[in-house]
């Protein structure tokens, strides 16, 4: 999880990295719909 924490932190300072995060998220929502929309909803939390 440390590096999803760091990639987390590449995407505060590069707004380009925001748009693979994304895509990556929903890939991983695809394989794992309930632990995907857990991380989803932290994201939007953490966000907003």
């Amino acid at each position: 999880m440390t590096s999803l924490d760091a990639l987390k932190q590449k995407i505060l300072l590069n707004p380009e990295a925001k748009a693979e995060y994304e895509a990556l998220l929903k890939a991983e929502q695809e394989k794992l719909k309930v632990n995907g929309s857990k991380l989803m909803d932290k994201s939007i939390g953490a966000q907003g």
